[in-house]
């Protein structure tokens, strides 16, 4: 701490020391050439008994007048020095709370000069507010993944439990083991999207780009579903155009899994899927349309955030990392979604990735 108050003092006095001595130079530059027209008059110097009669002796004039100088340098020199300091001891002050893990604190609005050191005053205000979103987003994602490591641990260890009774039934030990296996599901899961979107997060991801049939990919998803969408005799409207697409087949297979395993889970039972894929100007645009629930209007700027889910009711069978995830590989793949969506009336998303990245 000392080291950090010398070098405060010692920047202050440095900086009053520039300024006072250039003022003093400049000011007695100025001051000898006004002496030099003061005592001579029409290019003749004026005689000295005539200006120790008349005048202030010249020794005594130049002593005052120096003086004056001198004393007009300091003050103007400790002023701007204080002006240019200041918010630099202020910036330091609001460095050092931040550092303790303080993000409350910012520099006040109406003390930011307006100049360079003004420009890094905002510059720092901002990143306080990033560290402060970034400090709450790690907390919520703490608590997050703990609640949702809980719930199927919880059910893992109570079903394991009920397994060890020697009195149940053949019956009710193959629930009780299929109950397990979709926890653990959920478990795998929930650990794999958290690895996928952290390694996102922190640049970790190899991007390894191929050209293959985007069409193609995306049905073979939709086949994997077959099921699902089966099993809640879904009609699905298919119409997907050949597309050749250079981009991480592998990245871009979970937005078309999340894509499609949503619109299937929040569709109704008897109801309809319009799935389509087109290119125009160098893109692929993939569109997928249920009729199901919705989202409500307040919801939908907040689908794409992790943990988030807007449909409580389907909470049981997400992890709320799955939009999240997709958005993430989207922007990656240099692409962009997007999501219209009413209440009672379904929801549609619209997928945009360049053919091409060149």
């Amino acid at each position: 701490m000392k080291t950090k108050s010398k070098f405060g003092k010692s920047m202050t006095s440095q900086m009053t020391m520039v300024i006072f001595f250039s003022l003093l130079i400049a000011l007695l530059l100025i001051s000898t050439f006004l002496i030099y027209f003061i005592i001579i008059e029409g290019w003749k110097i004026i005689p000295p008994e005539q200006a120790s009669t008349t005048h202030f002796p010249l020794i005594s004039r130049l002593f005052i007048f120096l003086f004056g100088i001198f004393a007009i340098s300091a003050c103007i020199s400790f002023h701007l020095g204080k002006k240019f300091i200041n918010p630099l001891n202020s910036l330091k002050k609001m460095t050092s709370e931040v550092a303790k893990g303080n993000f409350e604190s910012k520099i006040n609005e109406k003390d930011i000069p307006n100049n360079e050191v003004g420009e890094f005053m905002k510059n720092f205000n901002t990143m306080v507010d990033e560290l402060k979103k970034n400090e709450v987003l790690k907390t919520d994602f703490v608590s997050n993944v703990s609640h949702e490591f809980k719930t199927p641990l919880a059910i893992i260890q109570g079903y394991a439990t009920l397994l060890q009774d020697e009195n149940i039934s053949e019956e009710e030990r193959i629930k009780y083991s299929q109950i397990i296996f979709e926890a653990t599901q959920r478990l795998t899961t929930l650990v794999n999207d958290i690895l996928k979107i952290s390694k996102i997060d922190n640049r970790k991801i190899t991007i390894d780009d191929s050209s293959f049939n985007l069409d193609e990919q995306i049905r073979e998803c939709i086949l994997s579903y077959e099921d699902y969408w089966n099993s809640k005799n879904l009609e699905l409207d298919i119409d997907l155009e050949e597309t050749v697409i250079v981009a991480d087949k592998n990245l871009l297979n979970n937005v078309w899994n999340n894509l499609i395993n949503n619109a299937i889970k929040y569709s109704s039972d008897n109801g309809k899927i319009e799935i389509s894929l087109r290119k125009e100007n160098n893109l692929a645009i993939f569109k997928i349309k249920d009729y199901g629930c919705g989202i409500n209007e307040e919801d939908l700027p907040y689908i794409f955030d992790k943990f988030y889910q807007a449909d409580k009711s389907h909470a049981s069978s997400g992890n709320g990392l799955g939009l999240a995830l997709t958005k993430k590989i989207v922007l990656l793949s240099k692409g962009s979604i997007d999501v219209n969506s009413k209440v009672n009336e379904g929801s549609e998303f619209i997928v945009k990735i360049p053919l091409s990245k060149t």
